[in-house]
């Protein structure tokens, strides 16, 4: 038997507001009995990844409501997780259906497909889009070539006046889908060309670069082209402005979920104490801990709220929730607590080594 004069971690902090924070659960084995394994944590007997399960996001029992997703342990707005950006991928350019999977120049993402296609007024003669128009290999028709320039899709010995000279081609730079404004300014798919711009055919979409989308809702284009939302703090866009996603506040420059954000509990700047987690916008003990006048305790081995609040060991150690002559029953001893430095996540390998809220004893070691 363990006999120190460690602290008891029992009746550590003050269960209204402290400084640091904890984020998940510290059970540790699933319905099974088997023990989860990190990052897994147990929520009413199953092993979930309270990062990512919409059913306990970042807290066991913390449910995202329809709409959002679980991303690092907080609900964001409808998006997939990539490489730690919260993605729309049914009209993200680089991310197009699923994460890592790009668009091409000529191509658009629309309801997560690439759409392949030449801009209006444009076909694709085998080798790539070209313009009848102008193209003095596909002049008028594919493979119509011509020996000296294109214009309006006919083979001409020069360009006229109003057209564009780009090599042998005599683009309109009103019109001309590949050469909108001036030689070699190609408009993207879905795309034509107006007064020597390239506009999107759709009128609910915005032309930016080679890309149609949707300034409402694009986090890269969000009202405006190049408008790019902070989706690392949480940010979406909604009617084509960046604001916070769906069951988040903005404190501090930062989106964040007050039903479980233990540094915004309830509120912005509401700090829950060493051992407490947020739930429902609430500072609560941590599972297992029991608050006794203002503070979280144990009351497994808590010699003054030994097995409830305001039983006291007079003078003799707590174990198993009864106060005990000794600890001999026990395979450790810290201060007045009978405990288990194998298991116990409050005197983890020894005592007070308490394991962060999100880690389980094992073995005497936090994981």
């Amino acid at each position: 038997m363990a006999d120190t004069n460690a602290d008891e971690v029992g009746t550590g902090t003050e269960s209204t507001e402290s400084s640091s924070s904890t984020e998940s659960s510290t059970e540790s084995s699933s319905s099974t009995g088997e023990p989860c394994s990190p990052p897994e944590t147990e929520c009413s007997g199953a092993c979930v990844e309270l990062g990512s399960d919409p059913e306990n996001c970042g807290m066991c029992g913390h449910t995202c409501i329809p709409g959002t997703m679980c991303v690092g342990g907080e609900c964001m707005a409808d998006c997939v997780d990539c490489a730690g950006d919260c993605v729309d991928i049914t009209s993200d350019h680089e991310n197009c259906g699923m994460c890592g999977n790009p668009c091409d120049a000529n191509s658009t993402c629309i309801n997560g497909e690439c759409v392949l296609g030449c801009p209006v007024d444009a076909v694709d003669c085998g080798t790539g889009c070209v313009s009848l128009a102008s193209d003095p290999d596909h002049c008028g028709m594919c493979g119509n070539q011509c020996p000296g320039f294109c214009a309006a899709g006919t083979c001409v010995e020069a360009c006229p006046i109003g057209s564009l000279v780009c090599d042998m081609a005599c683009p309109l730079p009103a019109s001309d889908p590949l050469n909108c404004g001036g030689c070699d300014i190609e408009c993207g798919a879905l795309q034509g060309c107006s007064g020597g711009s390239c506009a999107c055919t759709d009128p609910s979409l915005t032309a930016c670069a080679e890309n149609c989308v949707d300034a409402q809702t694009d986090p890269e284009n969000c009202g405006e082209c190049d408008n790019v939302c902070n989706t690392d703090i949480g940010e979406v866009c909604s009617a084509g402005a960046c604001v916070c996603g769906p069951g988040t506040t903005a404190c501090d420059g930062a989106c964040v979920a007050t039903d479980t954000d233990p540094a915004n509990c309830g509120e912005c700047g509401n700090l829950c104490g060493d051992l407490e987690v947020c739930s429902a916008g609430a500072c609560t003990c941590w599972p297992g801990l029991t608050a006794c006048d203002g503070q979280c305790v144990n009351t497994d081995n808590d010699p003054n709220a030994c097995g409830m609040c305001g039983t006291v060991c007079d003078a003799q150690p707590c174990g198993g929730g009864n106060c005990v002559t000794t600890c001999d029953g026990f395979p450790d001893q810290c201060g007045d607590s009978c405990t288990d430095v194998a298991s116990d996540p409050f005197h983890c390998g020894s005592c007070a080594n308490a394991c962060a809220f999100d880690e389980v004893c094992l073995a005497g070691v936090c994981q």
